[in-house]
Formats: C-alpha cells, sequence, structure tokens
C-alpha cells in the first residue's frame, strides 16, 4: 500500500526488494520472539512475558530498523538510468521495515502471549530436536569461542583486519574486476555494419553476405569441435540496422539506409549451451576480420548498455590538427589491453565535387555562383515551364542528355558562357576535385569536437582500467603533442564517475548518521565502533563472494554494499546492548561477552539462513532478465554469511578492546598511585 502511493508496480525489481528485506523482518521477530520466550521461560505469564520482552529489546530493535533505513536511503537519490530502474528497491525495503515495526511490536506480542505451543505431533518433535542442537551449538562453540577469542581479543581483530585488507587486494589485483554494468548474457547477438554514404545497395549486400557467411562458419567449427549447436535463427538486413536493446535498459528502433545492413542470431537459450554470447561475438568477430570499405562494424552480444565503455571529446579550433589528434589517441586505444570497436565522430557523407576558379577563369569575369549555378542547370535541369494534365502539374527542366552526364570527363568538357556571351569548356576556367563531407558536425562553444569511442573486452580488460591508463598516461601526452588541443571524458563514463562519486558522499553520510544513532541507543561514543567494524566485514564478504562465483564489482554490487550496511549493523546493536545489561548485572567482561554472543547465536544463524535461502533461487537464475539482479544478491548473500558469522565473534573481541582502552585511565592512576605508596617510605 505504501509502495503504491510511492508511485511503485509490482515488478521484478520491486520484488527483488522484497527478497532483500526478508531476513530484516525475519531478524527484528526473531529477537522479540526470543526475548519473550525467556521471559516465560522465568516463570512469567504470557501477558506480562510479552510486555517486558518487547520493552527488554525495544531501544535495539527500533535502533536497527532506522539503521537499515537510513542505509538504503541514499539509493533513492541516485540519479541517471541506473536511478530510475533500481529507485523501486529502497522505497520497498523503507516501506516494508517501516510496516514491520508495528507487526514487531504490537501483532507479534500478541501471539506469543498464549504461550501455547504452535505445533504438535512429530513436528514438535522435530523442532524440539532442531533447537536442542542449535542450543548444543550455542552453548559448546559459540560461548567457548567466545571466551578464546576475548582472551586474544587483539589478535583477533587483526585477523579480522587482514582478512578485510586481504578481500581489498582480490580487486586491488584484478583478481575481482570492476566494471560499472555487468554485461548480462543474452540469446541474441547481432552485427551492425555501415558503409560510405552512397554506396549501391549491391555492394552492401555483398558485405552482409561476407558477414552471415563468417557466422555459419563459426557454428560448423564450434560444432565439429565441441559437438554443440549454437544458433536458432540467423536474419540479414540489407539496406537498414535495428538497434535493439532487452533487459531493464531494452529500447528498439529501425533507421533504414542503403549503406547500412544487419545480421542478427537468436542463440540456444543460454542455460541449453555451454559457449557464452561474449565468446560466440569475438570468434564471429575475429572470423570476419576487416570489409573493405566498411566504415564501421559493430558487434553486439550483451543486453542493454550505458553507451561506449570509453568516450573522449576532443576540441580545437585547426580541424587538421583535430583530426590528427583524434587518429593518435585511436592509435593509442588501439593499445590497450581488450579495446574494440574503436570509432570517431568523424562521420563522412557522400562523395562530392569541388570548383575552384583558375586565373583565367576570374580574368573572363566569372564567380564562383556563375559556375556553380551552370553546372546544376546542365547536370540537374533548369526548370522552363509548367504543363496542367488535369489535376497535376507537369514541371519540365532542360538539362544535358543522360549520355552527357555519366563521367567527369564530360563534366570537365562542358561548355561555360562568359559575360561576354562565349562559351568555354569546364577545365579552362576551374579545376575540379572530389571530396567528401561530413554527414554532421558537432561544436560546443563555438569549437569543432570530435568524439572517439571505444568498447572494452570485460574477458580480458576493464573500463575503469583503459579509461584510467588514457587519463594518466595518454592524454597528457596529446596536451604537449598538440597545443592548443583540450578534451573532456563523455558519455556514460563521465556520468558513472558523478554517480560513484554522488553515492560516496551519500553513503559516507548514511555512516555518520548511523553512528549517531547508534551512539544514541548505547550512550557512548566509543563503543559504537564494535557495531561499525560489521560494515568492513560485510564489504569483505561481498567481495569473497564476487570472487568465489566468478562475478565483477559493479555499481549493481555497490547497490547490494550499501544495503548491506544496516543489515550487518542491525545484528550487532542487539548483541552489543545485551553485553552492556549483562555488564550491568555484574559479569566480567568476557563472560558478558560470551553469552551475548551465545544468546545472538539462534537469531544470527537464521537471519542468515533466511536471507541466503531466500537469495539463493535468484543466484541460481539463468535468464537474462534476472543477471542485473545477481551482483546485487552475491554482494548482500555473502555479505550478511560472511559479517553474520564473524559479528558473533570479532565484534565481542573489538567491545572487550573498548573495555579495556575505556579503563586504561583508571588503571594508569592505580598504577601511579601505587608506585607513589611504595616509593614514599624509602624518600
Amino acid at each position: 500500500m505504501l509502495s503504491g502511493a510511492a508511485g511503485v508496480t509490482i515488478t521484478m525489481v520491486s520484488l527483488f526488494g522484497l527478497i532483500i528485506v526478508l531476513g530484516l523482518v525475519v531478524d527484528d521477530a526473531i529477537v522479540i520472539g526470543e526475548n519473550i520466550d525467556a521471559e516465560i521461560a522465568n516463570g512469567k505469564s504470557g501477558a506480562r512475558a510479552a510486555i517486558d520482552g518487547v520493552r527488554g529489546v525495544l531501544s535495539p530493535v527500533l535502533v536497527g530498523v532506522l539503521t537499515s533505513v537510513a542505509a538504503f536511503s541514499p539509493l533513492l537519490v541516485v540519479g541517471g538510468t541506473f536511478g530510475d530502474i533500481m529507485g523501486a528497491v529502497p522505497i520497498v525495503v523503507i516501506c516494508v521495515l517501516i510496516v514491520s515495526l508495528i507487526e514487531a511490536f504490537l501483532i507479534l506480542p500478541s501471539h506469543l502471549s498464549h504461550g501455547r505451543p504452535w505445533s504438535r505431533g512429530p513436528v514438535l518433535a522435530i523442532q524440539s530436536r532442531v533447537a536442542k542442537r542449535i542450543q548444543w551449538v550455542s552453548d559448546n562453540i559459540v560461548r567457548k569461542g567466545v571466551r578464546f577469542v576475548g582472551k586474544w581479543r587483539y589478535a583477533t581483530l587483526g585477523a579480522a583486519t587482514a582478512f578485510f585488507i586481504l578481500c581489498l587486494s582480490l580487486v586491488s589485483s584484478g583478481l575481482v574486476k570492476f566494471v560499472f554494468f555487468p554485461n548480462i548474457e543474452g540469446n541474441d547477438i547481432s552485427a551492425t555494419l555501415v558503409m560510405p554514404e552512397g554506396t549501391p545497395f549491391e555492394r552492401t549486400e555483398a558485405a552482409m553476405q561476407q558477414i552471415a557467411e563468417a557466422a555459419f562458419r563459426v557454428a560448423e567449427t564450434v560444432k565439429e569441435e565441441r559437438g554443440e549447436d549454437l544458433f536458432l535463427s540467423v536474419a540479414e538486413t540489407v539496406g537498414g540496422s535495428t538497434a535493439q536493446g532487452g533487459g531493464p535498459l531494452g529500447n528498439s528502433g529501425f533507421g533504414a539506409a542503403a549503406n547500412t545492413g544487419q545480421v542478427q542470431i537468436e542463440l540456444i537459450p543460454f542455460g541449453s549451451r555451454k559457449m557464452s554470447a561474449s565468446e560466440i561475438e569475438r570468434a564471429w568477430r575475429a572470423e570476419v576480420g576487416q570489409i573493405e570499405g566498411a566504415e564501421r562494424l559493430t558487434f553486439a552480444a550483451s543486453i542493454g548498455g550505458f553507451g561506449a565503455d570509453v568516450e573522449f571529446e576532443l576540441a580545437h579550433e585547426d580541424e587538421a590538427t583535430l583530426i590528427q589528434a583524434a587518429d593518435r589517441l585511436k592509435a593509442e586505444i588501439e593499445r590497450l589491453p581488450g579495446a574494440n570497436q574503436i570509432e570517431d565522430s568523424f562521420d563522412l557523407g557522400k562523395r562530392q565535387l569541388l570548383f575552384e576558379l583558375t586565373d583565367a577563369g576570374r580574368a573572363a569575369g566569372l564567380t564562383p555562383s556563375d559556375v556553380a549555378r551552370q553546372v546544376r542547370q546542365t547536370f540537374f535541369g533548369e526548370e522552363v515551364q509548367r504543363i496542367q494534365r488535369g489535376r497535376e502539374e507537369v514541371r519540365v527542366f532542360v538539362r544535358y542528355p543522360e549520355s552527357a552526364r555519366q563521367s567527369l570527363q564530360t563534366l570537365n568538357l562542358m561548355r561555360i558562357r562568359l559575360p561576354d556571351g562565349s562559351s568555354v569548356p569546364l577545365y579552362t576556367v576551374a579545376e575540379t576535385s572530389e571530396s567528401r563531407a561530413y554527414s554532421s558536425i558537432n561544436r560546443i562553444n563555438g569549437r569543432r569536437v570530435v568524439t572517439v569511442t571505444a568498447d572494452i573486452d570485460e574477458a580480458i580488460s576493464t573500463p575503469a582500467i583503459a579509461n584510467e591508463e588514457l587519463l594518466t598516461n595518454v592524454l597528457p601526452r596529446l596536451d604537449s603533442e598538440f597545443v592548443g588541443l583540450t578534451w573532456a571524458q563523455a558519455g556514460a563514463s563521465r556520468e558513472q564517475n558523478e554517480e560513484l562519486a554522488s553515492l560516496g558522499q551519500a553513503f559516507i553520510i548514511v555512516l555518520l548518521i548511523i553512528f549517531a544513532l547508534v551512539a544514541t541507543q548505547l550512550r557512548s561514543y566509543i563503543q559504537p565502533l564494535a557495531i561499525i567494524i560489521a560494515i568492513p566485514l560485510g564489504v569483505a564478504g561481498a567481495i569473497l563472494g564476487h570472487f568465489v562465483l566468478g562475478y565483477p564489482l559493479s555499481f549493481v554490487s555497490i547497490f547490494g554494499i550499501g544495503a548491506l550496511e544496516g543489515v550487518a549493523v542491525n545484528a550487532s546493536v542487539v548483541l552489543v546492548d545485551l553485553y552492556n545489561q549483562y555488564r550491568n548485572e555484574g559479569a566480567d567482561p568476557i563472560t558478558a561477552a560470551a553469552d551475548a554472543s551465545a544468546r545472538r547465536f539462534r537469531p544470527i544463524l537464521l537471519t542468515t539462513l533466511t536471507t541466503a535461502l531466500g537469495l539463493g533461487p535468484l543466484l541460481l537464475e539463468t535468464s537474462p532478465q534476472a543477471q542485473f539482479l545477481i551482483p546485487m544478491g552475491v554482494s548482500l548473500g555473502f555479505g550478511i554469511v560472511v559479517s553474520g558469522l564473524m559479528v558473533l565473534f570479532v565484534t565481542p573481541a573489538v567491545t572487550l578492546i573498548i573495555e579495556d582502552l575505556q579503563s586504561l585511565p583508571a588503571r594508569m592512576r592505580q598504577l601511579v598511585s601505587h608506585r607513589a605508596r611504595i616509593g614514599g617510605p624509602a624518600e
């Protein structure tokens, strides 16, 4: 209801938001339910146990929900296409969290206050057996394990730090690559050809036939070597091309032109073939090679996309210098690992003839407009009369016969009338040259601009590595080589950097908000550090998950890591709150830490299992529509599992270290006082 009021409909993305929030809602219910069960075990009546149980965990549960809301809030302000796609996730999660407070604090306690077992017979026996096993693990493994790490708390913190650094090194070393948007495995690949404008239809058709035959050769080779079929259908279009995309960024449109063509291949569904679409595309591109006279040949295998992986705008006042700089940049990009489909925006149009007056022509009194007008009249024609035929008007043109309009030789021999009434051949008064005009000219602030683009094969390198190399080494050299050249990162890469920067700033603000909420609840500025440490542990788990499953980190993964902040903190807040309660009751630090972790083991275990099982079907899904959500599921699933289990041991260790630091001034004063008493009589 709340999501609908916010404009969110039921889609694959909004349903994914419901999967994400599942673990959070279950965790709150488990914490409250377990506390009520503990009160009932102490001999209280159902109603009193429900009231006291809710009061006992009201503050930490409320803070945990608020931290989760804060963790998802930055996703509301992400702009651009990606923000439009994923904007439903934070709305759904926040709405469910708000409503879950009513369920957790009012409805659930009412149900549990009856005190009667909900299960009977074999189900009750199974539940009792599982509960005993979990309790045994809590008492004999978790409790003893926390006592051990409590004694070796500094070594435990060092090991956790080493684990975090090791996971970060997976990214810095390139073992886990970073891409803004992951390639989504689709069931279609295409090759789009653009020939020079004015190319005859027959020549375009021959080139398209060459491309299609190369695809069939690839399929035959794979069939012979692997015994695997690849294609369901191959469609060839000559005289036009279709811009297609699927998934969350899908779009389509058709453009007709005699100099363009496209081959579209429908592959056997991904689950039924072993060779990926990207591998097929690479083999197809290599088999096609160079198409003679082609201006552009583009292959596409993934669904959707945000544009070219590499895109830079170059500007210079001199056109020749700008062309040289663009060619030099393209040559440098070609040296980058994995670079392909390198293009610029110097799109040449149709062939054209240029006429320049000779000295004899100027001496005869001719002007460029005189020559241009007479050439047009001769070859295109001059309207001399209009004849009415019924309801239609027929225009009559006079021009050279077709036989005299077929070659440059007849053009040079055409007669040009001079101002004095005489006529001479064209070649005596003007020089003729052939060139090609640009089909489009781009200017920014009055300066000519050319855009250089390229794609990066993510099996070899990543767009981030390629852009960093160009920004650091290549473009500064172009600055010194071509004086007056200016450049700027453009297109999708610039938008991606801006979105990452804005999201990073938002997450810093969220960390401060989470710290303030936890500090208010714990009434300490230092103890929240024991809770915040769950966040880097969750990040390490997310990176480890991408490494184990072979996925690159992406902007979608960062969405999941951001959402993980609240989930990880939620698990630690109640643990530290329990620790403080046990300390106030007189327990020593290590015993309080062991009891708090043992008490929190069952909720953390159930939260981890419910979230992991909820995300499991998504991670196993092979449909193209679900592929762009999987990195977010990997971040959340592995992050929750790793942070949940490590919170049981690392958070108590850090809590004990913080207590050591808090008691350090008092111990120093005791030491000084003790030494003063010992040294007093000696003086």
